[in-house]
């Protein structure tokens, strides 16, 4: 599973203009999050160097293209290693200019930046949003961050996106002629990522914990049975059939949870 997880990572940083003309690598084919993309590999950074080198590369390059209040709302459900590890990607940010991250970086000690990033590697001047997978963040640079109600009024009054009558207002567009215009080869499907992401730090946290090494077969099913429950939205959002939890009785739920993390595997392989 975390092989997967660094494979998932790697693809979407592909697709974002990082690495794939420089490493030949393949990128993803779905649209990439780009908060739930930072915080994942925040959370892989000690499992996988070069995810590091990468994200100091984003703070350097990218950063302007996320959404402060965003990531610091998605941090809550990750691991609380990786609100220390947003804390030493935010110092870079600051660094390369950008204020609106000083509230989450650290003092500016360097124990507060991070490990050293290896700067003999080269990802480029900056993000290329040119796959189809980028397209949020090649939105984002061409709109800005935050959606603009006044703008997007706008575009719903000259029917270039359309206005539901709902409370809250919602937008949508249709495809076609946005894909015409912005001369996309493909659409790019959306995968709800970030519950996902969620669950597997989560999750992995779990398996490197002493609860799990020395937990007996019952505390072990139990505390796998409260993280599917807890993070069920990673699977109803993105269609993924595991076991039902509640269908399964005390150590019987191990099967079944082993069950869920190999649809989850075989899931991220063929949709990411």
């Amino acid at each position: 599973m975390r092989r997967s997880a660094i494979d998932v990572a790697w693809r979407q940083w592909c697709a974002v203009g990082s690495l794939a003309s420089i490493a030949g690598e393949a990128g993803a084919s779905a649209l990439v999050d780009p908060e739930a993309l930072i915080l994942f590999s925040l959370a892989l950074r000690d499992d996988e160097r070069r995810l590091w080198d990468v994200l100091t590369w984003w703070a350097r390059t990218g950063v302007g293209l996320l959404s402060v209040q965003r990531i610091k709302k998605l941090a809550r459900e990750y691991p609380p290693a990786v609100q220390g590890r947003l804390a030493e990607f935010a110092w870079y940010a600051v660094q390369s200019g950008d204020k609106r991250w000083q509230s989450l970086s650290g003092t500016g000690a360097a124990e507060s930046r991070g490990p050293e990033p290896r700067r003999d590697k080269w990802f480029g001047e900056g993000p290329e949003l040119i796959e189809p997978a980028a397209l949020l963040l090649r939105l984002r640079a061409g709109f800005g961050v935050g959606a603009k109600a006044d703008l997007l009024e706008d575009m719903a009054r000259a029917r270039l996106v359309h206005a539901s009558g709902n409370k809250p207002v919602e937008f949508r567009v249709n495809p076609k002629p946005w894909s015409d215009l912005l001369e996309l080869p493909r659409l790019s499907p959306w995968r709800y990522w970030q519950p996902l992401y969620a669950f597997l730090m989560n999750t992995l946290a779990w398996v490197d914990s002493d609860g799990f090494q020395g937990g007996t077969d019952y505390l072990v099913s139990s505390k796998a049975r409260d993280l599917v429950i807890a993070h069920r939205a990673a699977f109803t959002r993105n269609g993924i059939d595991v076991p039902r939890p509640e269908d399964f009785k005390g150590e019987s739920y191990l099967t079944a949870f082993a069950g869920t993390l190999r649809m989850t595997g075989r899931w991220l392989a063929r949709s990411v």
